[in-house]
């Protein structure tokens, strides 16, 4: 639901869901479309990217006293 209801909202979906198949089909749907749509637009990082970020926090860090 990306964190877009509140609690109470949650679950009062949920509550309908279990009662009606229908409102559940469809939430499965959405996330169905949801995940899809993540997959087809993801990418893949930079093999280098780790030490990239790890060279970066060496950089910053300042030594101890």
């Amino acid at each position: 639901m990306l964190n877009q209801v509140t609690d109470k909202e949650r679950a009062e979906l949920e509550a309908m869901a279990s009662k009606h198949p229908e409102i559940k089909a469809e939430i499965r749907a959405i996330e169905e479309v949801l995940v899809n749509y993540a997959m087809a637009h993801s990418k893949t990082p930079p093999k280098d990217l780790k030490q990239q970020i790890f060279s970066k926090i060496q950089q910053t860090q300042t030594p101890e006293n």
